[in-house]
């Protein structure tokens, strides 16, 4: 039976403190000579033990990685990050630096859409990439995410407009420099529909310029690159929705992992053994998943490191949710452990663990 890491940590407590006074009486009974005065040195010291790490700030998402020098890999010095696969060829295809920025994290899972439906996906200064499995072999493959949504109600109709392209499905009008722009940048395709009319509106530089919201796109007008490349930016929507999610400030996806399972976020659940040694403690058992099945989207913590992780460091957190960090075992599916017979939940070797401010 699952119990949240409230519950068990309550019977834990309990359990554990019924045995302390146990203990406790059955000493004093016998006159046992180990229970020394307050203050008194004691007969056999046991050494010294390591005390745990704790890392002076957070690992971030944002953080640059070291470069892998591979083939088919792309390393970005100026924000420290790499680029690869469909998404590496997606940037190429579609515009590359000038329209998407660069990486600001490696690729990593996290949940999607009102389904939550969990996604590999990449953040850039411009936008987030999307890998959609259910699409591969085609061009929807890749998609960017919906941040034009994600920041702008869409406006109420406008009137079609003597040569402007009018798109019912919005409502909206698509003309000039911006026309040309969405026509030879990927189209509906890689924009989406137009949600507002062009309108001047603050960037984050405090100037004014003229923009318009697409579904998946902001585009502005700087007339100071007039005659380059450069004449229409996209938003930095990616930045601004990293920021929003609090990536470059030690926050991770409520769920989610990297593809290699160097991180984990999610929440403790604690599963009790059936067998008598179960007042020791509640397994660590870790769910990265919103609706876990079976032993998917979870693992049982263990290694060298994740007793001090929860009792230590941590203090046994039951509201705040987690990010550890290591390595599936090599044979994750042959381990010993409380709730291996209950949830085949494969083993992660942790090697450093953290809060995660997610609410």
């Amino acid at each position: 039976m699952v119990f949240t890491t409230r519950v068990s940590l309550y019977k834990r407590h309990a359990v554990a403190i019924v045995v302390a006074l146990f203990v406790l009486a059955l000493l004093v009974l016998t006159g046992n000579a180990s229970l020394a005065p307050v203050g008194a040195a004691p007969t056999n010291q046991m050494p010294a033990q390591p005390t745990p790490t704790t890392t002076a700030r957070p690992i971030l998402l944002t953080d640059p990685v070291t470069d892998p020098k591979q083939v088919g890999v792309q390393y970005y010095p100026q924000t420290g990050h790499t680029l690869r696969g469909a998404f590496l060829d997606y940037w190429n295809k579609y515009g590359g630096l000038a329209q998407f920025g660069y990486p600001l994290t490696e690729e990593f899972f996290e949940e999607v859409g009102s389904e939550h439906e969990q996604y590999q996906v990449q953040y850039f200064e411009r936008n987030r990439f999307e890998l959609h499995p259910e699409n591969k072999g085609t061009h929807y493959e890749v998609l960017l995410g919906v941040l034009g949504r994600d920041f702008r109600q869409q406006d109420p109709p406008a009137a079609p407009i003597a040569g402007s392209t009018f798109f019912g499905e919005t409502g909206h009008n698509l003309s000039a420099v911006f026309k040309q722009y969405w026509e030879t940048h990927g189209g509906l395709f890689v924009h989406g529909f137009p949600i507002t009319e062009p309108q001047m509106e603050r960037s984050t530089n405090g100037k004014e310029y003229l923009v318009q919201w697409f579904e998946r796109s902001r585009f502005e007008l700087h007339p100071e690159n007039a005659g380059s490349q450069y004449e229409v930016l996209l938003g930095v929507l990616g930045r601004h929705l990293s920021e929003k999610k609090g990536f470059p400030y030690g926050w991770y996806p409520f769920w989610g992992h990297a593809p290699d399972y160097s991180w984990v976020s999610g929440f403790i659940v604690s599963l009790w053994s059936p067998d008598w040694l179960s007042w020791l403690g509640p397994c660590s058992i870790l769910s990265y998943s919103k609706e876990p099945v079976g032993r998917l989207n979870m693992i049982e913590m263990n290694g060298a490191s994740y007793y001090d992780l929860l009792i230590k460091e941590l203090g046994w957190p039951t509201e705040e949710e987690l990010v550890v960090f290591g390595q599936l075992a090599p044979d994750k599916y042959k381990h010993e452990g409380l709730c291996v017979d209950q949830t085949r939940a494969p083993l992660y070797i942790v090697t450093h663990g953290q809060t995660n401010p997610t609410r």
